[in-house]
């Protein structure tokens, strides 16, 4: 994770697939992945106040 530079998080996650065959598949599982953290950061974000 990193700063954008406006204040805002850039979080980078990068899988390398093999074989080929998997790679849309674990994709559709790191979109469900990511859509957690994100759940997860925002509640976080409210719990503490600092939105």
């Amino acid at each position: 994770m990193s700063d954008d530079g406006n204040g805002a998080t850039v979080f980078i996650w990068i899988a390398d697939i093999l074989p080929a065959s998997l790679a849309d598949r674990t994709a559709r599982m790191m979109e469900l992945g990511i859509d957690a953290v994100r759940r997860t950061l925002e509640s976080a974000d409210r719990v503490v106040g600092t939105r």
